[in-house]
């Protein structure tokens, strides 16, 4: 029952853990002062802001975050400006941020987007919080603050503040849930620190549930709309004040006051739309900005009007992708997501990775994916070339560290190629099952031993085990039995002492390897078998009986 109770646990835990691996994610870059994003090593928003802060999403997740401009800042959606430029400070108080993250999810820094946006803002000197869309969900009235955080247990959100010279708890409605926290929450001692925050927190969640639960479920499900709109629904904007001007057949594109918006000059101009205009160069189509100057860079064989909802369709290499009004190019971004999707899973469709290197021949990411799906199909000569050419690619682009990982799976795709056989890899639940059989086999044998009731039998691994049925009265024999269960554990773990230590724990010799786990158990019931051994020779020797000390009593394990 033990067993299988153990199992149990294991098997509950594992689903969590392989769901929580990231594909990839979003990063800020800057480029000429200017800040942008991309996904993985392709870029989806173009260097335009003058500083930004984005949520880093995992697989399929949008960018979400703030922008800055002019020394303002606004909020920022699925990669679009979705208010104008109007708070003095985003993201909340530092410190207070780290007392509320002490044990909880902080809904902006750590994966929470996904349901609803609250982001912590300052303006006028004090703060408060404003939705997706940039409305403040609570008015600006706080010395520092939090961002929200939430407990699992009933789906409560709420967030630390500083007001007046107390420390209080507030939830999405502003309402105060707790007392005064701050001679139990400012002090030193982090340990005792955490401990106050998670009793007050739970405190609190709960007094805010019980009095208006209703209405807190209601509100943030009402924010997680606002959310999910907000990724397609842009801000009214006035027509931009956009001149072009033409010279020796080419044009230049100026804003208020004449003020020039690219140093490039264009071989041709739409009419502008909205705040931007699309631009040709070399054949090429890209977007000039009213106030931003270039958003997108002429690299596209196609960009086709806005709709009302400010998006465009982006053509390319024979593909098509959408271009928001804001610059977000979601084509490559796309391409890569997919790609992704595939690669991971056994038997799962090829196209998409091929479809993204179709676009982009010379693509790092593309060639590591397309090596790990055919090592995951058992396609190993496809694995290894693919995988050869994206670390040349890598060394030609200067992104070595982005292929560094995938070596050691190249070369076991190499050498499957060419007819090497692998011991086959143990399944998790193999190697825990093989764990507490092992375990229990050898507390089994220990406490026979001890309680004098042992034989001697062959045990599973083909070893000498003690084993229940014969009297143990002598000093001289129960010595023997914990010799034998010595030499036996010995012999397991070192395996003619042909043994090495692999990256993942593992101790691979001859006889193949066996698990971190099995042989940390197997060298402790080693030890113990010594132990028992040196005890009985002592116990035997002060009542006259002289037991010759073995050679597996001093052996040693040096693995």
């Amino acid at each position: 029952m033990r067993k299988l109770l153990f199992l149990l646990l294991f098997v509950c835990i594992l689903p969590d853990c392989v769901a929580s691996v990231p594909y990839g994610d979003y990063a800020v870059i800057c480029k000429n002062g200017k800040y942008g994003v991309t996904y993985r090593d392709v870029v989806c928003v173009y260097p335009q802001y003058d500083s930004l802060f984005v949520e880093r999403k995992e697989y399929k997740e949008g960018i979400a975050g703030a922008y800055m401009e002019g020394g303002k800042w606004g909020t920022l959606v699925d990669g679009n400006r979705t208010c104008e430029p109007l708070f003095d400070v985003i993201g909340g108080d530092k410190d207070l941020n780290g007392i509320v993250s002490y044990r909880s999810r902080i809904l902006f820094n750590n994966g929470a987007f996904s349901y609803f946006y609250l982001l912590p803002v300052q303006s006028g000197g004090k703060w408060g919080y404003v939705d997706a869309s940039g409305n403040y969900l609570i008015e600006p009235q706080y010395d520092r603050v939090s961002c929200f955080t939430k407990t699992f247990e009933d789906n409560t959100y709420y967030a630390l503040v500083e007001k007046d010279g107390g420390w209080y708890i507030i939830d999405l409605l502003g309402t105060v849930v707790s007392e005064d926290l701050r001679s139990k929450l400012d002090i030193d001692n982090s340990k005792k620190q955490g401990k106050n925050w998670n009793k007050a927190a739970k405190k609190a969640a709960k007094e805010a549930f019980k009095t208006h639960g209703d209405e807190l479920t209601a509100l943030a499900t009402r924010l997680h709309e606002v959310y999910e709109a907000s990724q397609t629904k842009l801000p009214a904007m006035a027509a931009a004040d956009i001149k072009a001007e033409q010279s020796e057949g080419k044009w230049r594109l100026t804003g208020i006051a004449g003020r020039q918006l690219s140093p490039m000059l264009y071989d041709d101009v739409a009419e502008p739309e909205g705040n931007v205009v699309r631009v040709v160069k070399d054949g090429r189509y890209g977007l000039v900005d009213a106030t931003r100057g270039e958003i997108v860079p002429c690299r596209f064989d196609y960009i086709t009007e806005f709709d009302e909802n400010g998006f465009a369709e982006v053509w390319n290499n024979g593909f098509t992708g959408h271009v928001s009004i804001h610059g977000h190019v979601d084509l490559e971004e796309n391409l890569l997501k997919n790609a992704e999707g595939r690669s991971y899973f056994e038997g799962g469709d090829v196209t998409p990775i091929q479809d993204l290197l179709e676009y982009d021949p010379e693509s790092v990411i593309g060639y590591l994916l397309l090596g790990e799906w055919g090592y995951r199909n058992n396609h190993y000569a496809e694995a290894y070339q693919a995988y050869d050419m994206a670390f040349e690619l890598a060394e030609e682009q200067g992104k070595q560290k982005l292929a560094s990982s995938s070596k050691t799976r190249r070369n076991i795709a190499y050498d499957k190629a060419h007819g090497v056989e692998y011991e086959p890899e143990s399944s998790f639940l193999g190697i825990l099952s093989e764990l507490v059989d092992k375990t229990m086999e050898i507390r089994s044998s220990i406490h026979e031993i001890k309680h004098g009731t042992t034989s001697t039998s062959v045990g599973a691994s083909g070893g000498v085990l003690p084993s229940a049925g014969v009297s143990g009265g002598s000093y001289q024999s129960q010595y023997q039995r914990w010799e034998n269960l010595a030499e036996r554990h010995y012999n397991s773990i070192t395996n003619t002492g042909l043994r090495s230590t692999t990256d993942s724990g593992e101790h691979n010799g001859k006889a193949g390897s066996m698990s971190a786990s099995n042989y940390t158990q197997q060298k402790k019931a080693f030890r113990q078998a010594q132990r028992e051994m040196a005890r009985i020779r002592t116990k035997a020797a002060k009542e006259g009986v002289n037991i010759p000390q073995s050679k597996w009593e001093t052996a040693t394990i040096s693995l």
